[in-house]
C-alpha cells in the first residue's frame, strides 16, 4: 500500500547539542496545505545507524536520513512546486516533486524593454523654482476657477408640461 501526501508547507528545526531527541539533529515537520501534519523528516549525524521508516495509525509519515541531506531536502522544499512525501515500507518511503522539463525554471531571461514607438517620454509640465510669484498666480487662478464654478450652478425649476389632446 503506498500513502502519498502532498506537502503545501515546512517548519525546520536545528537541535543544538544538548536538545537533539533521540540522537536527531535536526527535524523538518510537513504539512499540507490546509496547515494538517502529515509527517516529519529526521536528520540523524553521518555514519550513524538511522532508524526504519515508519507511518503511524493517523497516516503520517516519518522520514529518517542523514545530515548531510538536510541542505538538499530544504532546497527542494524551497524551490519545487509541488512535492509530494511517499510511503511504500519502511525502507521504501521518500519525498519526491512532479516530473518536469529539463531547465524548467532553472535561468530566466532578463527582462528587457523595448522602446516605446512614439520615441523617450518627455514630462509635460518640467519642474520649475516655487517663489512667492508663482505661488501668488497659482491662488488667483484658484480662486477665479472657483468663481466660475458657483456660477455656472445656477438652480432653475422645471414647470412640468400640460398634456394636450
Amino acid at each position: 500500500m503506498t500513502i502519498t501526501k502532498k506537502i503545501g508547507h515546512y517548519q525546520l528545526l536545528i537541535f543544538g547539542k544538548r536538545y537533539s531527541t533521540k540522537h536527531a539533529v535536526a527535524k523538518i515537520y510537513l504539512y499540507d496545505n490546509r496547515r494538517y501534519y502529515i509527517g516529519t523528516v529526521d536528520f540523524y549525524r553521518d555514519g550513524q545507524v538511522i532508524p526504519r521508516n515508519s507511518l503511524n495509525d493517523a497516516k503520517r509519515i516519518f522520514l529518517n536520513m542523514h545530515e548531510r541531506q538536510i541542505d538538499t531536502v530544504v532546497d527542494m522544499l524551497r524551490n519545487e512546486r509541488p512535492c509530494w512525501v511517499k510511503y511504500h515500507s519502511p525502507t521504501s518511503a521518500y519525498l519526491t516533486t512532479e516530473k518536469e522539463q529539463v531547465g524548467e525554471d532553472d535561468i530566466q531571461e532578463p527582462v528587457t524593454k523595448k522602446p516605446h514607438k512614439m520615441g523617450p517620454l518627455k514630462e509635460k509640465n518640467p519642474p520649475t523654482q516655487v517663489t512667492k510669484e508663482s505661488l501668488k498666480k497659482t491662488a488667483t487662478k484658484k480662486k477665479s476657477l472657483t468663481k466660475k464654478k458657483t456660477s455656472k450652478r445656477k438652480v432653475t425649476k422645471k414647470t412640468p408640461k400640460k398634456k394636450t389632446r
